[in-house]
């Protein structure tokens, strides 16, 4: 039986210059299914005219880069893929529970600066995978969760 993993991406952004950064909305995964985050480049006023990206980076958790413009190579099941001055893709091919965190978008360019930053969060549910019975009106129960968390043991004891 399959159960769903839930998504949710909020974003946020901040804008120096004439350029933006739009980041992916909310999406809804399912277990081992890739999740892939957008970081769209363009100009604020919505003209078509060139400029120079200097610097194009995904950051988990403010401190961690993940990946840039000039580096785009795997990073554990995580990639990134560069379109020159367009767009910076992110995709977590298995997600687990360590991908959970903040996201952010950094851009530099030669018509300025600017960041969005997306909130990823999984909700796994879990399954159980074994249930025993020691006679005494208890249950154990031994639960798995398919991002890859932590076996988890409990005990209920059966109602009468």
């Amino acid at each position: 039986m399959q159960f769903p993993v839930l998504l949710f991406i909020s974003s946020v952004s901040a804008v120096v210059g004439m350029v933006s950064v739009l980041v992916t909305k909310p999406v809804i995964s399912y277990c081992y299914q890739a999740i892939t985050l957008h970081c769209n480049v363009s100009l604020s006023d919505g003209k078509d005219r060139e400029f120079q990206v200097t610097h194009l980076s995904w950051i988990k958790n403010s401190n961690e880069t993940i990946c840039s413009e000039s580096k785009t190579e795997m990073k554990g099941s995580s990639h990134c893929q560069y379109m020159p001055n367009k767009q910076l893709v992110l995709t977590i091919a298995n997600p687990k529970l360590a991908d959970i965190g903040c996201y952010i978008c950094k851009l530099r360019s030669s018509q300025g600066h600017a960041s969005a930053d997306t909130n990823v969060t999984l909700e796994c549910p879990q399954k159980i995978v074994q249930i025993n019975e020691d006679g005494k009106n208890t249950v154990t129960c031994k639960v798995e969760s398919c991002a890859g968390g932590d076996v988890t043991g409990c005990r209920r004891p059966v109602l009468p």
